[in-house]
């Protein structure tokens, strides 16, 4: 319908990627280890390089940091923590690496 002209957009159509397949022994979580706010400073699907940092954890009360978390490997962030207040031992994101050769899983 867009080719005859019935219908426009002006979305410019997205680039085609590569279909990617990560084993489960490739899932590393980082996890906190103190309690307080988390501060995100990255997003939900980006490619991360190892060492980038993901966001830090701070005192409720003082604001002060008490911990910055990084990225354990390079690696494809698939989750971070939304809600802000934590606990200790609880997940705050979750990284996909080591990319599996080849194209079928099994």
């Amino acid at each position: 319908m867009v080719h005859v002209g019935v219908l426009s957009t002006t979305r410019e159509k997205r680039k085609t990627t590569e279909l990617q397949i990560y084993p489960t022994a490739g899932q590393h979580s980082v996890v906190s280890s103190h309690a307080g706010l988390f501060i995100p400073e990255v997003a939900v699907g980006s490619f991360l390089k190892q060492g980038q940092k993901l966001g830090e954890m701070r005192e409720i009360y003082s604001g002060e940091t008490l911990e910055e978390y990084s990225a354990p490997k390079d690696g494809y962030l698939v989750t971070l923590r939304h809600y802000p207040v934590m606990f200790e031992k609880e997940s705050v994101a979750t990284l996909l690496t080591d990319k599996k050769q080849g194209f079928w899983p099994f």
